[in-house]
């Protein structure tokens, strides 16, 4: 087992305090939103030792994040087929970064009665 590293996503909704008291930190003054473990393109993990997670475990089919507050849990397994007329040709739109790595989203969220506290 490694230790990993997370990304911690700053917005304004967040809090500065729930998310370091989870990690055992000392709050740093930043509203932490969300804090991120996965190999996503805009916050991947990293090992203890500096590398990568995505060059250790390779792309992963998930995004773990913990949240500062409740958020409902989406589960997405699949990319939807496109959406076109019958009989029409379907135009080729480039994907935006946000949906090119398209799978299981799920969400967890610090509080006083977390199970892994």
């Amino acid at each position: 087992m490694k230790r990993l590293e997370g990304v911690a996503k700053h917005y304004h909704w967040g809090s500065p305090e729930a998310i370091p008291a989870l990690l055992g930190r000392s709050p740093d003054g930043h509203p932490y939103a969300e804090w991120w473990l996965g190999t996503h393109h805009a916050g991947e993990a990293t090992l203890a030792d500096g590398r990568q997670l995505g060059d250790v475990a390779g792309s992963l089919p998930y995004l773990l994040k913990l949240l500062t507050r409740p958020s409902r849990c989406r589960c997405r397994p699949t990319r939807p087929p496109p959406r076109h007329a019958p009989g029409s040709t379907p135009r080729s739109s480039p994907a935006s970064p946000s949906t090119t790595r398209h799978g299981p989203t799920g969400t967890a969220w610090p509080s006083r009665s977390c199970w892994w506290r």
